[in-house]
Order: C-alpha cells, then structure tokens, then sequence
C-alpha cells in the first residue's frame, strides 16, 4: 500500500488502458510510433500484437539495423 503523500507508480499498461487505446491496431500504432520516436531508428514495421494477461497489449515492433561501410 502507498504511504500518504508517495506518488503510487503505474504500469505502462494501465497508463495505456487510461489513454484509451481502442484496438490492436491503436496499439501498434502508438508503440511504433513511440520506439521510433525513442530510438530514432526506422522501424521496419510491428510483427504481432496480442492481449496480455493484464488486459493491456504486448507488441513487438521490428528493427533493421543496417551496417555503414
């Protein structure tokens, strides 16, 4: 339990829950769009989306790094 006066810290899930994230495609949407933003690295695109076991979404985006010669 949080004392009186501590922050009490979310999930990112439930942060994303409170957004309102509306389907599968929202959430692809938003992980690209905030891993790219993070790494600043073109991402090739999101391989699967599925519902985790906390009712939030588990994405996995892909990346290619290419080698500069």
């Amino acid at each position: 339990m949080t004392e009186p006066g501590e922050r009490r810290r979310r999930s990112t899930s439930t942060a994303t829950r409170e957004r309102g994230v509306r389907d599968a495609r929202d959430a692809a949407r938003r992980a690209a769009d905030a891993l790219s933003e993070l790494i600043r690295h073109h991402l090739e695109g999101v391989s699967a989306v599925c519902r985790g076991e906390d009712g939030g979404w588990i994405v996995n985006v892909d990346v290619l790094e290419v080698a500069r010669i």
